[in-house]
């Protein structure tokens, strides 16, 4: 993925931090063509007015820190069998693949919808605090389930959080966004 000056090779994450209402999402929002923008963005060196919209949407995959869902229950909102994958994130698909989408908690519908963003098998993630709502236990295993995607299918992963350590565990570069810029945070380890 390449927006304007600035680009997030192949197999790279990419952290983002920043103040409330610094506009993060609305970054992520921009990227993925959700809100009215007029960045040069590009995925695997074609730039984004070559994609039809939803074919675009769909190759880079965005999740929200407030999933929105649109049918009764989780299942219906998959293509393939998530099974093995909510496995994976700590989920019992069993239990949970026929519940009605408002009776699961709010980490438990975020470690779902990040299945199904990754069901679509988009080329590039854009994830927006995707383990807000998780205990310690489920944010690893969203962690390493990101990872074991990225490692699978090479795709950049650009990911927002408020928690630095987080980034710094998960991220190649990080980039605090302030009063409209991305200025590069410096590397601790290389301080």
């Amino acid at each position: 993925v390449s927006v304007s000056q600035w680009a997030i090779e192949p197999g790279e994450t990419v952290g983002i931090q920043g103040g409330s209402g610094t506009g993060k999402t609305r970054l992520l929002r921009a990227i993925a063509d959700l809100d009215p923008n007029e960045a040069q963005i590009a995925l695997g060196g074609i730039e984004r007015q070559h994609f039809a919209p939803t074919e675009w949407r769909r190759a880079v995959g965005l999740l929200p820190a407030a999933p929105l869902w649109w049918r009764a229950t989780p299942i219906e909102h998959f293509h393939q069998d998530p099974s093995d994958r909510l496995l994976r994130i700590g989920l019992r698909p069993e239990r949970i693949l026929e519940q009605p989408i408002e009776r699961l908690s709010s980490g438990e519908r975020q470690r779902l919808a990040f299945a199904r963003i990754l069901d679509r098998e988009p080329r590039a993630l854009l994830l927006d605090e995707p383990t807000a709502n998780l205990d310690p236990e489920s944010r690893l295993l969203l962690e390493t389930e990101a990872l074991r995607y990225q490692r699978q299918t090479d795709c950049p992963i650009l990911w927002v959080s408020h928690d630095i350590e987080q980034l710094r565990r998960m991220t190649n570069r990080i980039f605090l966004l302030a009063q409209g810029r991305l200025e590069p945070l410096p590397d601790p380890n290389h301080a």
